[in-house]
């Protein structure tokens, strides 16, 4: 018996081990190649968070050009540049994409971690069926406990937030570089993300839709969550407003405020 058991579960572990294998290695591959693409647009953008050092110095030669200038009456000169200042604009964007960067590089080391959880579940069986049930049981009941496969199923989420960083800070860093490539750039990033968002709603609505990915099974989680909370709320509300009434009540209508509440 342990040992249909054993042959019958393993099969099972076998195919689910291999699905997150899949899953957590296609995870890794867009990470990498993603997190190379934003450090290129990093690189770029961080030059507008320093000083050039080459301005720098010209503006304090014509500082001093400017100086002997009235030293000797005269008032004629180059302009001097005004000093160094981080544009707001320059901070948006550096801060889109290195959080983004961030998220990208801690996904990637989540989903490295992830493949080496998912792998221990089946190494080290005992070769006893008997022996080798039990530590079977043993790991999955601890997978479920400490929410592996939720942990799995949230880790695109993380990905998905990374790319939406990374449109905001190229919507915004293309629009001051030529208004008309920004207005066409934002254009092409609201419609993917009225598609992505559309997509999520309408699985989470439509059991039957196959647009279901993990965005759509942690919005119906997060859901769920707030109406169980909601619900707990309005008991405690009421139940609240029910000692308050009888605080106030006179002694007749207590009684009948406290049986109304049971």
């Amino acid at each position: 018996m342990w040992s249909m058991y054993v042959e019958h579960t393993l099969k099972e572990d076998k195919e689910t081990v291999e699905a997150w294998n899949d899953d957590l290695d296609s995870i890794l591959i867009f990470a990498a190649l993603f997190s190379a693409v934003v450090t290129t647009f990093v690189v770029e953008s961080s030059h507008n968070l320093k000083v050039d050092d080459s301005a720098e110095l010209l503006r304090a030669v014509l500082l001093e050009m400017k100086a002997a200038r009235n030293a000797s009456g005269l008032n004629s000169g180059p302009p001097v540049p005004a000093a160094f200042t981080v544009t707001g604009s320059a901070l948006r964007v550096n801060a889109y994409w290195f959080s983004s960067l961030v998220i990208s590089l801690a996904t990637a080391l989540i989903t490295i971690l992830a493949k080496q959880w998912v792998n221990y579940l089946l190494a080290g069986l005992s070769p006893v069926p008997s022996i080798g049930a039990r530590h079977r049981q043993y790991r999955i009941d601890g997978m479920h406990k400490w929410k592996l496969p939720t942990v799995i199923s949230i880790l695109p989420i993380f990905l998905h937030i990374s790319l939406l960083l990374f449109f905001a800070g190229l919507v915004e860093f293309v629009w001051d570089l030529n208004m008309v490539v920004g207005t066409i750039t934002a254009a092409l990033v609201a419609t993917t993300s009225v598609v992505y968002f559309a997509a999520n709603i309408v699985a989470y609505i439509y059991p039957e839709c196959p647009y279901k990915t993990s965005m759509a099974v942690f919005i119906g989680q997060v859901l769920s969550l707030m109406v169980a909370i909601y619900g707990k709320a309005l008991v405690a509300f009421g139940v609240a407003w029910d000692l308050v009434r009888a605080a106030y009540a006179s002694p007749s209508s207590r009684s009948t405020i406290f049986l109304t509440s049971i």
